[in-house]
């Protein structure tokens, strides 16, 4: 994959023979034009590959650890107040001493 020669294509210009490059162009897949699989999900080598990909898959997910939130704390002095140009107009708000506390995280 490469953008020079994409961009040379779909502007519809040929590159020097003797350029280099390390990559392909990427206007089929940019426009839909090698998106089908390569196999039939009715082939028989499909079903024949198919099966031990997914039961690796699903021993993977059994051996997945859920992750701890480590963006759950919280603390009311990290707020913003002092905005920009509150000084100007002597309107800037007291900043709270800082306690950081664990907030609710549902997702």
């Amino acid at each position: 994959m490469d953008l020079l020669p994409t961009i040379a294509e779909l502007a519809r210009i040929t590159l020097p023979p003797g350029l280099v490059l390390d990559g392909q162009s990427l206007v089929d897949s940019m426009l839909g034009r090698n998106e089908t699989p390569s196999e039939s999900v009715d082939s028989s080598e499909y079903r024949e590959k198919i099966g031990p990909i997914l039961e690796i898959y699903q021993k993977h997910r059994c051996s997945l650890v859920p992750g701890k939130p480590q963006l759950d704390w919280c603390d009311d002095a990290a707020m913003q107040w002092a905005p920009p140009g509150c000084e100007k107009i002597d309107r800037c708000l007291p900043v709270p001493p800082s306690r950081p506390y664990r907030c609710p995280w549902p997702y």
